[in-house]
């Protein structure tokens, strides 16, 4: 997926993670990085993934008699001279969709990143008979035996891919008469170009057009964000970012005419629902606030939910006001535009 791209970096050192910048990141780097400190030990794990016999308060190896580790194992480890190894782990997640990026973003590193490390480094400690006194040849025949198995699983699922797929074909061979003539070169295109918003081409052989008042501002897109995190508002601000500047680079590159002249405003919207997310996220903290039964619940708290729709409809005509004072003369067309939760408030407005 070109939209979508993950990359985890680890590397491990013998100290308790003392280490600043084991990364060797610049300065402009070390200004966006987030440091999120786990302890397998005393980090809180979802119900769900609890497993006694995975737990390092209560795991005791038989092979090496360590364990069980109490909360301050690392304090007590350091003091008394024992080596501990910390992992330090470069996470880089990136989720090119907009109205859903920063969220998802988070969602990623909070949530399933985090958890999927967590419960990986508690099963490492509680599997240690399992490795303890492994050699590089025991490794390395491992890894040949589990790349040969994986092998094998996907070349049965590409053989029964290809057998379904040839199955499909002979049944719709009663269809032979409705497949299509036409060669790929005199195909309709279903690309349109946007014809209809009349820009100002001028021909170099037509008269010179009688000279008037033209508006700087041909389009304005006013964005329905959902304020889905009050605590984080620059996460309206980068996801509104991302928009315009995507906007921005198909402009400079399709459409050299409205150079300059697309503005794009942010519609603040959904702050009184805050009460029903807060509620959503303590009884399931695993979605944040992406909750699927969001969309069910709300329109069942009735006051919230139109004193929702009125605070949108309200903050729409204030911010248009606020543009069209700073642009007297415009006159173009106007868009729209929601991500989840905008977009569901921004059909309810424009339905009343």
């Amino acid at each position: 997926m070109d939209r979508f791209s993950l990359e985890v970096e680890t590397v491990y050192c013998n100290d308790s993670g003392t280490q600043n910048n084991v990364f060797k990141l610049t300065p402009e780097e070390l200004k966006n990085r987030i440091v999120d400190v786990m302890d397998f030990v005393k980090d809180p794990i979802a119900s769900h993934d609890y497993c006694p016999e995975e737990d390092p308060k209560l795991y005791r190896s038989q092979k090496t008699g360590r364990g069980p580790l109490p909360e301050n194992w690392v304090e007590e480890f350091v003091k008394a001279g024992k080596p501990v190894m910390c992992a330090y782990k470069m996470c880089k997640v990136e989720f090119r969709y907009w109205g859903m990026q920063t969220r998802a973003e988070r969602w990623i590193h909070d949530l399933a990143l985090r958890n999927t490390m967590l419960r990986a480094h508690r099963q490492a400690w509680a599997w240690q008979d399992e490795w303890v006194g492994l050699t590089m040849a025991d490794i390395r025949r491992l890894e040949a035996e589990a790349a040969e198995h994986l092998s094998a699983m996907m070349a049965n699922e590409a053989d029964e891919a290809a057998e379904e797929s040839e199955d499909d074909a002979s049944s719709g061979d009663i269809y032979f008469d409705c497949s299509d003539g036409s060669s790929l070169n005199h195909k309709p295109s279903i690309i349109r170009w946007s014809s209809e918003l009349e820009l100002e081409i001028v021909d170099e052989h037509s008269p010179p057009l009688t000279p008037n008042a033209v508006s700087s501002t041909a389009l304005l897109v006013m964005v329905f964000h959902g304020e889905f995190c009050p605590d984080n508002p620059a996460d309206k601000a980068t996801d509104t970012t991302t928009f315009k500047s995507t906007i921005d680079s198909l402009v400079q590159r399709h459409y050299p005419q409205l150079r300059g002249r697309v503005h794009v405003v942010t519609v603040p919207c959904g702050s009184e629902l805050d009460p029903v997310v807060n509620s959503l996220s303590s009884i399931s903290a695993s979605f944040g606030a992406l909750l699927p039964a969001l969309s069910l619940i709300i329109s069942s708290a009735h006051t919230l939910y139109f004193e929702a729709i009125e605070g949108t409809i309200r903050r729409a005509n204030e911010t248009y006001s606020e543009f069209v004072e700073t642009q007297p003369q415009f006159s173009g067309e106007v868009f729209v535009v929601g991500d989840s939760l905008g977009g569901l408030l921004l059909y309810e407005a424009m339905t009343k």
